[in-house]
This record gives structure tokens, sequence and C-alpha cells, in this order.
């Protein structure tokens, strides 16, 4: 009756949509009951919280900014904090239904075409629980960073008709670094994380943990009025603290700002390929930050020299080409 009512109103498109996932959810309906039986009550409860935090309390927040500054906007932040929380959630569900090493490495894959940050902050968090395997939690950080990295180069390469090794140079460099020290880390992993691994629904926590994600809520907040403060005191030549700032928590913006502004002839080409380096170098110094705050003592030593190797070959790198 209801798709009846939508050819009524010429929304063709949303009936034809509305039909065929009726009819798939017919055809496999016991099979999607048999998958639902598997979600544990407090599994339930953690997708309704989810669901509560993205349906009810985002559509509520205001979209633009609250403050007299014109910086803190309601919706965006809760926005992020949403994401942590969903890449935490999906890492979850990869664990129980897919062995330990192919959950970690696509939750990583997957949260680093979003925010790699953001990717980062969950694993360290996630560091902190029982029976973690820290080694291979690091292989999903490097993961994060790759895919960050290779990013950054497909967008120089789109963005950038000017196109110079002072521009990829610095992350091909750290590309290959990491790339190299995530097979390294891989290889060691042992067999146990082959196994399946399973969450036992007597001791299982919930799948939705927003605590931490609240946490960096806070502190891209912090950051997002310094990088204002930065600008309207220092003005122009502020413009690598602001660089260095923004890269705290966030590379794309900085990147495509910078090379957009080359296009336009507003910076030359050596000033943009100091900001991709500089941005890229001290994202992951940022890494490291969180690897300490978020994660476990464990998890930082074992990220703590490829990640200071990775930004070492940056820095490198950045003043050979200069």
């Amino acid at each position: 009756f209801f798709i009846g009512v939508l050819i009524g109103t010429e929304q063709v498109m949303l009936a034809v949509v509305i039909a065929i996932l009726t009819g798939i959810s017919s055809a496999y309906k016991t099979h999607i009951k048999k998958f639902a039986n598997t979600f544990s009550l407090i599994e339930w409860s953690g997708i309704l919280q989810l669901l509560i935090i993205t349906a009810l309390v985002l559509p509520l927040l205001p979209t633009t900014p609250i403050d007299p500054f014109g910086i803190f906007i309601p919706f965006d932040i809760w926005l992020l904090i949403i994401l942590i929380s969903a890449i935490g959630f999906v890492g979850y569900f990869f664990s129980k239904y897919f062995c330990e090493k192919r959950s970690v490495l696509l939750m990583s894959f997957l949260g680093a075409m979003v925010s790699s940050v953001a990717t980062t902050t969950a694993l360290a968090e996630r560091s902190k629980k029982e029976n973690s395997n820290d080694i291979l939690l690091a292989s999903g950080v490097l993961m994060a960073i790759s895919v960050q990295l290779t990013r950054v180069f497909l967008i120089v390469i789109l963005l950038s008709e000017g196109l110079s090794k002072q521009l990829i140079v610095p992350v091909i460099s750290m590309g290959v670094v990491t790339i190299g020290i995530a097979t390294v880390y891989y290889s060691f992993l042992g067999k146990e994380s082959k196994k399946q691994t399973r969450v036992n629904a007597a001791v299982a926590k919930s799948p939705f943990e927003i605590v931490p994600a609240l946490k960096f809520g806070v502190l891209f907040t912090i950051t997002l009025f310094t990088i204002y403060f930065s600008k309207k005191y220092f003005g122009d030549g502020g413009v690598y603290f602001t660089t260095v700032i923004t890269s705290i928590v966030d590379v794309d913006a900085i990147i495509f700002t910078a090379l957009l502004s080359f296009e336009s002839n507003k910076m030359d080409l050596t000033l943009v390929g100091n900001i991709v380096a500089i941005t890229i170098i001290v994202n992951n110094i940022a890494k490291m930050f969180y690897v300490f705050f978020f994660g476990s003592k464990k998890f930082f030593k074992i990220l703590m020299l490829p990640l200071t190797l990775i930004v070492f070959v940056g820095i490198v790198a950045s003043i050979i080409i200069m």
C-alpha cells in the first residue's frame, strides 16, 4: 500500500528501492532471522544507542556557528563524534564475524578512507581492552597511515597541474616506509590471530562506546579555536603556524586549500610544497600523541619507533628537495 502511495505521489525511485528491499527481505527471511538471533541484548542496545545519537540527536543540532567567533558548529562536531564511534562499532562486529586479522585490517582500510586520525584513535582505544593483539592493531594503524598518504598523493595529482617533486617526494618516501614496516609487522603476527574470534555474550561489552569519541571531539574543538586565533593575530605570517595546528586533526582540508591557492596563483610552489610536507609530518606526530593518550603503554611502545621513523623519513625527504 505504501509503495502504491509513493508511486501515486510520483516518488517512483523511492518506491522501486523499497520494493527491491522488501523482495530481498522476503526471499532471505530465514537467513536474516538467524543472523539477528546471533546478537545479544547488550549488542542490540549498542545498535540502538548509535541510532539514537545519529538519527535523533544529530538532526536537532544547529548547522551554523553558535559562538560569537563563528567557529563552533555543533552539527559538525557531533558528526565527527559519530564517525569515531561508528568506526569502533563496525570494528566490534568485524571481530565477531571475521578472523581478527581481517576485521582489524578491513576496519583500518575503510576507516582511513574517511579519517586516519579517527581510525588511529579507535584502534588505540581498542588496545586497552583485554586479549587485544597489539601488533595486529599497530599494523592497522600503519595501514591507516598508508591509505592516508595514498589519498594525499592522489589529491596532489588531481589538483596540481604544476606537479613537482617538492609535493610528492615526502609523500612517496613516507608511504614506502610505512608500507614496508606494516608488512614486517604483519609477517610477525602469530597463528592465533588467524583463528576466528568470537565475542563471548556473557562477557561482551557494548559495541557502542562514546567516551573516547567525546574526548576527541573536545580536542578537535580546542584545535579549531586555536586555528581561528592564530589566523586573527598572526595574519598571513601565521600560515605555517596555522598549518601545524590544522594538521593535528586533519590533512585534507589544509592540502586542498594550499593546492587550490597554488592553482589561483595565491601561493608559490615552494610554499605549497612546504605546507604539504609539514601537514603529513605533523599529522603523524599527532598520531603518536593519540596513541599515547588513548592507547595502552604496550601499544605505544610498539608504534613509537615506526612512527618516529616515518616522521624522520618525511623530514629528511623534505630537506633534501628544498
